[in-house]
């Protein structure tokens, strides 16, 4: 998938505001990191793990699955996280845009703001760095 991105943004995305676009995109990337291992943490400690060290039928259910004692609950909410994640993108590829990024010869070449089949995500970097 991110060979698929990378690839898409260098053939879109102008030669002279690369390094923007790119920067741009890293940032909105990886400054979420932070919030979301505060979060994980705090989840995992407050909620997760207690339950899971909980004696009740939903817990017995779910320790053949993700065993008992420490980890079970961080288990737990991995499996959780994962179907969250998978179910958002399933979603998220029913969108149009996806449906226009095709294969080589499919995808229109052209100044910035020619074409109406750019990928959302690319469209907003450039118009979040582009100065004309």
């Amino acid at each position: 998938m991110n060979v698929y991105e990378e690839t898409m943004m260098r053939e879109r995305v102008p030669l002279e505001i690369q390094g923007r676009v790119f920067s741009a995109k890293s940032t909105l990337q990886n400054f979420t990191i932070p919030p979301a291992l505060l979060l994980g943490g705090l989840l995992a400690d407050t909620i997760f793990e207690p339950f899971m060290m909980t004696d009740s039928p939903a817990q017995q259910a779910l320790s053949g699955l993700f065993g008992t004692g420490k980890g079970a609950g961080i288990g737990m909410m991995f499996l959780i996280v994962g179907i969250a994640g998978m179910l958002i993108s399933f979603t998220r590829l029913q969108k149009p845009v996806c449906m226009e990024l095709g294969p080589e010869g499919t995808v229109p070449h052209g100044p910035l703001g020619s074409s109406a089949s750019y990928n959302s995500c690319i469209a907003f970097l450039l118009r979040l760095c582009y100065n004309p």
